[in-house]
Parts: C-alpha cells; structure tokens; sequence
C-alpha cells in the first residue's frame, strides 16, 4: 500500500477504504452552527471527536458536559452522544473504527 497522505476541509468526508490498512472507517471535518447539533452513534463502530474550535455541549441522555476547542472525546460501542454547538459554533473532527462483532 502506497503512502497516503491528504487535508480534510470542512465538511468533508474520507472514507479509510483504500487508504489505511486499520480498522478506521471514516474520517469527517465537520462545522456545527450555534444551536445545531451532530449525533454519534456507537451502533457498530466506536468514535473519536476532537473539538478544533468553539465548543459543544456533549449531551448524553439527561447530562450535558461543556467541551471546549482542543477538548476530545471518545464514543464507545454501543453508545449514543449528542453534540451541541454552543455560542460561537464549533468545527469537529470525527474519525470512526469498525468494531469486529465477529
């Protein structure tokens, strides 16, 4: 496998197949606006999110935590978190591993 490098501008997405070897599906640059929210579901993959500006709100169930820009987050296998762009927005980066249920 040749050596892959690329840049992810907002609101892309890059699928891993083809290019990485591991068991990362995706990679995602994302912009919420202030008020918006983005969903990540630990259904069949567990994710990473890293806040690269603003900040959010990560809600799950009945509690909310603040992150702030440089903050992360992990999302295991079967669980559910929502993220709330707060005052100013935020711009995340979410990548997401397949997780062998095998």
């Amino acid at each position: 496998m040749a050596g892959f490098v690329t840049v992810l501008q907002t609101g892309d997405t890059l699928s891993a197949a083809g290019h990485f070897a591991g068991p990362w599906r995706d990679f995602r640059r994302v912009r919420i606006e202030p008020g918006a929210s983005e969903t990540v579901v630990g259904d069949t993959v567990e994710a990473a999110i890293f806040v690269m500006s603003g900040a959010v709100s990560v809600r799950v169930g009945d509690t909310d935590t603040p992150v702030e820009e440089g903050g992360a987050l992990a999302v295991g296998l079967g669980s559910r978190v929502d993220l709330v762009a707060r005052e100013n927005g935020a711009e995340l980066f979410i990548t997401t591993l397949n997780v062998d249920l095998g």
